[in-house]
């Protein structure tokens, strides 16, 4: 199962508990909640679609379903759990397409609303902060990507624990970051203290 579709079927009963009340909140017009879970079972269908692609290499066709995920998204769902994950796999389907212009705005637009509706602990909200801290490094902007790794690196530290591989995974790109940047004591003063913990 992709990682799309569990944690799309995951957020199922947030959204339930939303309902017509956080649509109306997100100002969109209040429907049943037969529509609603018809449009939230639509948008899965369009991220496992999608999440599929982009597991195959196919970066470039998993941004056609993705984007009408986002549209429906917009139209009926509101900025919520549904519109991060959906940007999220924008994001990493733009950048290995070489779009990164596009994987940017899909990025920068997760992280907006994953610091507005989750806690610093949501997997979501952890994973949009280092989506954008590893583009940034990957486009040499290391300055925004320091600053975002480091967060992501902290967040993931408190809510995962040091040696869990997404963890080590955001360790391992902050310190060749610092290595890049002509850091290497940081870059080893980061590693000695992952060792200790």
């Amino acid at each position: 199962m992709s990682r799309s579709l569990m944690c799309a079927a995951g957020m199922v009963a947030f959204l339930l508990s939303v309902g017509v009340a956080g649509q109306a909140s997100a100002g969109k017009i209040p429907q049943s909640d037969v529509e609603y879970k018809a449009h939230m079972t639509e948008v899965e269908t369009l991220l496992k679609q999608g999440g599929d692609l982009l597991g195959s290499n196919r970066a470039n066709d998993a941004i056609i379903p993705l984007k009408k995920a986002l549209a429906i998204c917009d139209a009926y769902l509101g900025e919520g759990p549904y519109t991060v994950l959906t940007l999220e796999d924008l994001g990493i389907s733009y950048a290995t397409s070489g779009d990164f212009a596009s994987a940017e705005a899909s990025d920068k637009r997760a992280l907006t609303i994953a610091d507005r509706i989750y806690d610093d602990t949501n997997e979501h909200k952890i994973d949009a902060v280092a989506n954008l801290g590893v583009l940034y490094n990957h486009l040499g902007r290391y300055k925004e990507a320091e600053h975002l790794l480091a967060r992501a690196l902290a967040l993931s530290e408190k809510a995962r624990g040091a040696s869990n591989g997404r963890t080590v995974f955001l360790r391992q790109n902050l310190s060749e970051l610092y290595k890049k940047t002509g850091r290497a004591a940081d870059a080893k003063r980061l590693n000695a203290g992952s060792a200790q913990n």
